[in-house]
């Protein structure tokens, strides 16, 4: 807010809460290594975090009763942007996590066909770990540390 602007206090405790709330959320991303960063869980618990900080979001709005047509044209737009970009960073977790689904499935195949004693299953298994070695090694499009507009920063 700017300097010198007098919100009422119902308004404010309704910021500082949502602030309080979002900083919370935030922390507990903080991964104890560095390797934690991409992990499944990690991934899990940072989408769970922004479903949940998307929802304060319109729960904030609609308490804070500001009418959308007294919004200057700005405002909106900055709004709009924000929530693409929220949009398209759940819609990148979503894509890794199912991307990350599918190389499972190839390891549980790999390790199916290792329980056979038959040369023809010891290649297929080979055949799969190949897949597997290629799909993992493999980037996601959907995920990118940058978009043109903003840049995504997380400080670990």
């Amino acid at each position: 807010m700017p300097k010198g602007s007098n919100l009422p206090k119902r308004l404010l405790l309704l910021l500082n809460n949502f602030e309080e709330t979002l900083a919370g959320r935030l922390k507990k991303l903080n991964p104890k290594d560095k390797d934690g960063v991409l992990s499944l869980s990690w991934m899990k618990l940072a989408m769970v975090s922004l479903c949940e900080t998307h929802n304060d979001i319109k729960t904030l709005i609609t308490e804070l009763e500001l009418p959308v047509c007294d919004w200057d044209e700005k405002w909106i737009d900055a709004y709009l942007d924000i929530s693409v970009n929220l949009l398209d960073i759940c819609n990148a977790f979503s894509s890794e996590i199912s991307r990350l689904n599918q190389g499972h499935l190839l390891l549980q195949c790999v390790l199916h066909n290792l329980d056979s004693s038959s040369s023809k299953q010891f290649i297929k298994a080979q055949s799969s770990l190949d897949a597997w070695r290629q799909h993992i090694s493999s980037k996601n499009p959907k995920l990118r540390s940058s978009t043109p507009q903003t840049e995504i920063e997380v400080n670990l």
